[in-house]
């Protein structure tokens, strides 16, 4: 199967958990917030990079402590060249993560899952010109 087929069935997943009906309990919000990225590490010259990421979650209880939790979001992440950060790889991915969850206490839980990610672009942006 293709990356885009794969990434595709787990966005239909994703849209039908959100149609859902049940009269389970349900979390539906929104996530943002920053995330740091390199690529190989300093021993390849690359250096660390800030970026952000922004998307919807949903979470479905099957029991009051399982969970199957999803998420749509947007990321920025790369690398930075040179020491001032003026040159950096940008990576645009949409990412899906689907993890189930075991809840031991309320606010305690065991998560296990995996993310597809697509990736919208990659680009080299430059303070002196992209």
């Amino acid at each position: 199967m293709s990356k885009t087929t794969i990434f595709f069935l787990g966005t239909f997943y994703t849209c039908l958990l959100l149609i859902s009906t049940s009269v389970q309990a349900q979390n539906v919000g929104l996530r943002a917030g920053m995330n740091v990225s390199t690529i190989g590490g300093q021993e390849l010259g690359y250096l660390a990079r800030i970026g952000y990421h922004g998307g919807v979650f949903y979470e479905h209880f099957f029991t009051e402590t399982v969970s199957l939790h999803s998420e749509l979001s947007y990321s920025l992440q790369g690398a930075a060249l040179d020491p001032t950060r003026e040159v950096r790889l940008n990576y645009h991915y949409l990412n899906m993560p689907l993890i189930f969850r075991l809840y031991f206490l309320e606010n305690v839980s065991f998560n296990a899952g995996a993310q597809l990610s697509y990736l919208l672009s990659a680009r080299l942006w430059s303070v002196f010109g992209s």
